[in-house]
């Protein structure tokens, strides 16, 4: 898959998650050869959480752990960006 098709993909699994009145949204960022892991911004990461973003969604917590086969992932997890604050209890 090429990074294009990768962000394509993320933005319409956060829309039809939002769309169907999801509270939260989790994803699985993978770092690859487009961002090869060295000091500085990770466009990718940016460039994702953006995405998501601007589908109605806010990021509310990080995490980064490596996947089982060793690659370095970020895992973030999105809550509406118009939840009341009950809603994020």
């Amino acid at each position: 898959m090429s990074r294009e098709s990768d962000l394509a993909k993320l933005v319409g699994q956060a829309r039809l998650a939002y769309d169907r009145g999801a509270r939260v949204f989790a994803a699985k960022l993978k770092l690859s050869a487009w961002n090869p892991p060295e000091h500085g911004e990770i466009e990718m990461f940016g460039e994702s959480i953006e995405a998501v973003e601007g589908q109605g969604w806010r990021l509310d917590q990080w995490e980064v752990a490596a996947d089982s086969g060793g690659a370095a992932c970020g895992y973030p997890l999105f809550r509406r960006a118009d939840a009341g604050i009950q809603d994020r209890i």
